[in-house]
């Protein structure tokens, strides 16, 4: 196998696995996760809560992702520029 197929393999599995853990965190603390800010009075408030908190991990995901991406690049250009050319 090619070491740019295991390397995509091994990323796709770690893409897949941090959302699973960031889910199983976020359950495993729901007391504390689902009482950041005011209770809402109405079924509205409710709905603008839920999406706020969705939107914040989902931003948290997308930075780690961002985060992630960006290292891949520097250990890339550093095994370019570390590989004699023919």
């Amino acid at each position: 196998m090619n070491i740019a197929v295991v390397t995509n393999f091994l990323s796709f599995v770690l893409s897949l696995l941090m959302p699973i853990r960031v889910a199983r965190t976020l359950h495993g603390n729901r007391r504390l996760f689902l009482r950041i800010g005011a209770k809402p009075m109405d079924f509205v408030g409710e709905i603008e809560d839920a999406s706020t908190k969705l939107g914040v991990v989902l931003r948290t995901l997308g930075a780690m992702h961002f985060f992630k991406m960006f290292i891949f690049d520097r250990m890339c250009r550093k095994t370019r520029r570390n590989t004699p050319t023919r």
